[in-house]
């Protein structure tokens, strides 16, 4: 791809021009607008940061603590800041990329807009290598893409029999076929009256209320970890009440010893020599099947940590999209200036500067801040998760959380950051989809460039598709759905 004259060097954005084409357009072409900018207008960029925060940080953070059972902890913090600054440059070269095409191909037709097909991985593939490279390009992120989506209904699985014992008190006592086949009801339920309208959505930025609520849960959870941590806890203690309750469900004498257990240790501080001793014993064994599961060279260890560090800092997935909605805020605030008759000279708008080439430093900014921020929230999370369960950490904390009486609330966060955040990964999986079989069908139309009169860039006037391509999405959405 870089060996493409469109992505070189020699042709990088420096060489378009600063003054784009004159547009032409009628006044009595313009729809009325009021005076006063919306509050959409006043805040589309925070909707734009927010939704790329919450594109990046997702389920990946889960399995952050497990790097630093991986690898020493000086190895880990330096690995996160390594990846995170490694991954925002890789993101700020895509946006360049993205930026000099669709510039140039603004440039060509001399319309605004006209480079808004080339939003995502493949559209760029097949502009620099052509149609191999952008099937394949198409394939690999698609197979990455559909993994991510999966590890996130796997992580809905496991934490539903959780969600399920803190709504019903009596659900334990049920069988297990019972209790199966009501998981999986929930599970289904949710898929249907959450996931599938969310999934079926058009863009990103009908995301915005389930995007700053998972920021909210997300930033609560990382906070109740670190606030665990400083607060001290007695692993020893959670692993009697979870070993206890799980061997000995239908032993109600049993369960009795383990209840006067937990209660002796929550009045008086200590747990007698008995239990005490059982519960190290058990922290013990922990500890070792945990590092019993960490095997390989210390080469092999640190690239694990880096590919789970890879999947955490996940920026370039979104980024596109995101950067087309922060043009089409931009754009709409500049054009209810324009409306006032700031830059209306006569029957002609001059375009002193292409609205991709003044966005591009905003979003750079916007690339470099959120991943400073991960870096410091992934660098609290992971130390204060090993100053807790230590090597009890095995893959994520998920388990470590359930065995922690006072995590519930943030198991229940953690649960609705990964329902809210699914969203995120699948609608670029569908786009992909959907590219791929337009193009195998060869039913793609180009993207039409945007009427001059209309002065929300990157949006076309007409709103409406067609019922085939609702229908087809559908579909899309169904099987991918449901395969899951």
């Amino acid at each position: 791809m870089l060996a493409s004259p469109i992505l070189s060097p020699a042709s990088c954005t420096r060489s378009l021009p600063t003054r784009m084409p004159e547009t032409t357009f009628n006044r009595r072409d313009l729809p009325f607008q009021p005076q006063s900018d919306s509050l959409s207008d006043r805040f589309g960029a925070l909707h734009v940061y927010v939704g790329f925060f919450m594109s990046v940080v997702g389920a990946g953070m889960l399995s952050v603590p497990y790097t630093l059972v991986l690898v020493p902890k000086w190895q880990a913090l330096a690995g996160i800041l390594f990846v995170g600054v490694a991954m925002a440059c890789t993101a700020n070269a895509l946006l360049h990329a993205h930026v000099h095409v669709a510039a140039r191909a603004e440039l060509e037709t001399r319309a605004l807009g006209a480079g808004s097909k080339f939003v995502g991985f493949p559209a760029l593939a097949r502009r620099a290598g052509g149609p191999a490279l952008g099937y394949a390009v198409s394939v690999v992120t698609a197979s990455g893409v559909y993994g991510g989506c999966v590890g996130n209904i796997r992580i809905l699985r496991d934490l539903t029999p959780f969600m399920l014992s803190l709504v019903s008190d009596g659900a334990a006592n049920l069988s297990e076929n019972t209790q199966q086949c009501i998981r999986q009801v929930i599970l289904w339920g949710l898929l249907a009256v959450i996931l599938f309208p969310l999934c079926m959505l058009r863009d990103l930025s009908a995301l915005r209320t389930t995007n700053y609520l998972s920021f909210a849960l997300s930033i609560y959870l990382i906070g109740a970890v670190v606030f665990r941590a400083f607060a001290g806890y007695h692993l020893a203690a959670a692993n009697i009440a979870t070993s206890t309750a799980s061997m000995n469900d239908d032993s109600l004498v049993s369960d009795s010893m383990a209840s006067d257990d937990l209660n002796s240790y929550s009045s008086s501080g200590s747990l007698d020599e008995l239990s005490l001793a059982a519960g190290e014993a058990l922290n013990a064994t922990m500890a070792v099947t945990a590092t019993a599961s960490v095997q390989g060279s210390d080469l092999e260890r640190l690239a694990q940590a880096i590919s789970i560090y890879n999947f955490a800092f996940m920026m370039t997935l979104n980024l596109l999209p995101l950067f087309r909605q922060l043009l089409r805020v931009e754009g709409s605030c500049n054009n209810n200036g324009r409306r006032r008759g700031d830059a209306v000279r006569g029957s002609t708008v001059l375009t002193t500067a292409s609205p991709l080439l003044t966005a591009r430093p905003h979003m750079t900014r916007c690339i470099f801040v959120v991943s400073l921020i991960c870096v410091v929230l992934y660098g609290a999370l992971g130390c204060a998760a090993d100053d807790l369960y230590g090597n009890a950490i095995d893959g994520n904390i998920l388990l470590n959380l359930q065995s922690d009486p006072a995590m519930k609330i943030p198991l229940v966060a953690t649960y609705l950051t990964v329902l809210f955040t699914f969203p995120l990964l699948f609608l670029p999986l569908r786009a992909i989809v959907e590219e791929s079989l337009s193009h195998t069908c060869h039913s793609e139309r180009p993207s039409p460039a945007v009427n001059c009169s209309d002065f929300e860039y990157g949006r076309n006037s007409s709103n409406s598709q067609p019922t085939s391509r609702r229908f087809g999405r559908l579909i899309v959405v169904l099987v991918l759905l449901c395969s899951q």
